[in-house]
């Protein structure tokens, strides 16, 4: 503090000082006037040290302030009796006994006040209200502005072009979030055909702007390169099908995706139904021929076998060992070059097993057991297809 609080003034002062330690400095204040006792002579001062870049804006004598009380400061100027402005941004001395402010709440619009924007309200009015209050107190303020202008411009000299440069960096800020906002408008336009719920799209709404930094406090701006974003029924069908629930992924320039993380469900006469059930029909489809194909080939491999029920059964146990196979094992029945048989274990006039040799395209073999008891194939029926017990064919 650079003042005595004891001084009572209604216009401002300012001064200009220095030491070894902080250097120059400059200085403009108002004693005010507040309601709670013993904080009757509240100080508002503006201040700037040569050794130190910006400036200080500050109220001290308002009473004692601390974190974590619901600290609000309110304002209303003389020119705007109907208009409360709110610190947006501000700090508190180790001791609690000064407010510093950084930017404030713009009653008529989304945009912050700059503190520079701000202390030049000081100039057009005759005087401030200021409240300020917590959970446990609260103090009316009334400062005059008698003099402020001359006081301030001793302080801040360059006021304008401080006030410039933060409405230039403002404009460029404002011109990136149109860009994002646009961006964000495009994406949802994109998936309004899929009809997520209403509590859905608000969900995914505050995503997309917490992802590219539109957020309250713009903390959370990925800055990645967003193309898409697509909609998909989740890995569980049947949530989708029973319930309509969904996962979103952005789709990025390089072609990766990103999942949007969150519960989404899209409502149950959304047309992404229509496309699962016309998916799930063309993969019925496709699956279908794949398989004739597969018994068309397979057929043409096992027509050297001319006992039918012999023929039938080792169709019908590659069709199941393919569907079962180990992964290392896994095979389509069109990738079956050949098939060798071997009968064995012949008694009471029937031969009981045989040993199946399947060689795939890709040259791998696989060995398996048959039990044919229930075929009733005999010495003669395996002579009439050319081979004998214990032959391969």
């Amino acid at each position: 503090m650079l003042f005595n609080n004891n001084i009572k003034a209604q216009s401002w002062k300012y001064e200009s000082g220095g030491s070894d330690f902080d250097g120059k400095y400059k200085t403009s204040y108002v004693i005010g006037i507040g309601n709670e006792f013993p904080y009757e002579n509240p100080l508002m001062a503006i201040n700037k040290f040569d050794k130190k870049d910006g400036f200080n804006f500050y109220i001290s004598g308002a009473g004692y302030s601390q974190e974590g009380t619901g600290l609000k400061v309110l304002w209303v100027f003389s020119n705007e009796p109907d208009t409360i402005y709110s610190t947006y941004d501000f700090s508190i001395s180790s001791d609690g006994k000064i407010i510093f402010f950084n930017e404030f709440n713009d009653p008529n619009s989304e945009d912050k006040i700059s503190s520079a924007e701000f202390i030049n309200k000081l100039k057009s009015a005759s005087k401030v209200s200021v409240r300020v209050k917590d959970n446990y107190s609260s103090n009316d303020l009334v400062f005059s502005l008698k003099g402020s202008t001359k006081a301030i411009n001793f302080v801040l000299p360059d006021l304008d072009n401080i006030i410039s440069d933060v409405i230039n960096k403002k404009k460029a800020v404002n011109e990136i979030k149109q860009q994002k906002t646009a961006k964000i408008d495009e994406l949802i336009n994109s998936i309004k055909y899929v009809k997520l719920s209403s509590s859905s799209l608000s969900t995914l709404i505050g995503k997309l702007k917490e992802d590219f930094g539109l957020d309250p406090y713009g903390l959370s701006d990925t800055n990645k390169n967003y193309k898409s974003i697509k909609v998909v029924p989740v890995i569980k069908e049947q949530m989708f099908i029973a319930y309509g629930y969904v996962d979103i992924y952005y789709t990025l320039e390089d072609g990766t995706e990103d999942k949007i993380y969150g519960t989404f469900k899209v409502d149950m006469d959304s047309p992404i139904f229509e496309e699962v059930r016309q998916k799930r029909e063309e993969e019925e489809l496709a699956k279908k021929q794949e398989e004739k194909k597969g018994k068309e080939a397979i057929e043409l491999v096992l027509k050297k076998y001319s006992y039918e029920p012999l023929k039938q059964q080792v169709i019908s146990e590659i069709s199941r060992y393919s569907r079962e196979g180990y992964s290392s094992d896994k095979f389509e029945l069109i990738d079956v070059k050949n098939v060798m048989l071997s009968l064995g274990d012949f008694k009471y006039g029937k031969f009981w097993e045989c040993q199946m040799e399947i060689q795939l395209k890709n040259d791998n073999i696989i060995t398996k057991k048959l039990y044919v008891y229930n075929l009733e194939i005999t010495k003669k029926i395996l002579k009439s297809m050319g081979s004998k017990a214990g032959e391969k064919f």
